[in-house]
């Protein structure tokens, strides 16, 4: 059988706990024989299929490239149900790891828990190997504790994930829809992605405004431009269509002209005038401009496009 190998100095929350009390707090384990890993074929016999087994934290993982990947979570097992999990979970009938409570085991040592097992790490070559378990008090003092502290470095990690609007999900999310004033709807309860992507519109709806409009054009065509509120909607339209439109102008904007385009009078529920301070606005700058301002203007409003 094939021996665990400690895991390297400082690696885990037991070792750091161990390593900063005094020397004459035991670190003795007194391990002794807990759970017989195997790995076998379809036919039920042993095969020699490397695979890695990893101990640390109260976390098991073993895993063989692309044959199979397993984490347990040891503290929700004893020694007994771990074996019966990896048992069920790959039927050794059918070919995989089989597991088998160890026959050095003390009388009681199968009704602890799975977090009594030793940590450490192994590369199987071989047809498999027992794993140990802990019986020393000390040891299991600090399990305990480092235990409690992992799972609360856990908590700390997934409470910085859902800080994150984009990560969060379920009463987190919510919180997030009422931060933002965008409750979740009845259709919406069973799919944090719906209501993350809708939240995440009606909250940047009320952005899409004169200032970042000009901010993204400005970015975009390097030319420092402003976008103000021109109130009665007014549009772009050829000369040829000048007959359909009125011949009155904003004063802000009265006169301008855009090579062979005037602004004229539209209907709609407002507009946005786009000044651009450029020495001619051509038709491929204008219509770059366009296709820009119409994908962030909000809906409904229309506008015009202008040199300063």
């Amino acid at each position: 059988m094939a021996t665990v190998t400690s895991l390297p100095y400082n690696t885990s929350i037991l070792d750091r706990l161990f390593s900063h009390m005094p020397g004459s707090f035991a670190r003795d384990a007194y391990e002794n024989d807990a759970i017989d890993l195997f790995f076998k074929n379809g036919s039920g016999s042993l095969t020699h299929v490397p695979f890695t087994v990893v101990v640390k934290d109260g976390i098991l993982e073993m895993s063989a490239t692309g044959v199979f990947r397993v984490v347990k979570v040891l503290k929700n097992y004893t020694i007994q149900g771990l074996v019966d999990e990896i048992n069920s979970e790959w039927n050794p009938v059918a070919g995989g790891v089989s597991a088998s409570v160890s026959s050095g085991i003390f009388s009681y040592g199968s009704t602890l828990l799975a977090s009594t097992l030793m940590e450490g790490s192994m590369l199987v070559g071989s047809a498999g190997f027992t794993w140990p378990q802990f019986t020393s008090n000390n040891f299991a003092l600090m399990m305990t504790i480092a235990l409690v502290m992992k799972e609360n470095i856990d908590n700390v990690h997934n409470a910085l994930v859902q800080t994150d609007q984009h990560s969060a999900t379920s009463e987190w999310l919510d919180y997030w829809g009422n931060v933002l004033g965008v409750p979740r709807l009845y259709s919406e309860i069973t799919n944090d992605t719906y209501y993350r992507n809708r939240m995440q519109r009606e909250a940047v709806l009320p952005k899409v405004n004169n200032n970042a409009m000009a901010n993204i054009i400005e970015g975009a065509i390097g030319s420092a431009t402003s976008v103000v509120d021109g109130g009665q909607p007014f549009l772009l339209v050829s000369p040829q269509d000048r007959e359909t439109t009125e011949s009155k102008l904003p004063s802000i904007v009265a006169g301008a002209s855009l090579n062979a385009y005037e602004l004229g009078p539209s209907t709609g529920a407002g507009t946005f005038i786009v000044r651009v301070s450029t020495e001619t606005l051509t038709q491929d700058l204008y219509s770059y401009i366009y296709s820009m301002t119409s994908k962030y203007k909000p809906a409904g409003v229309s506008f015009t496009i202008t040199n300063v």
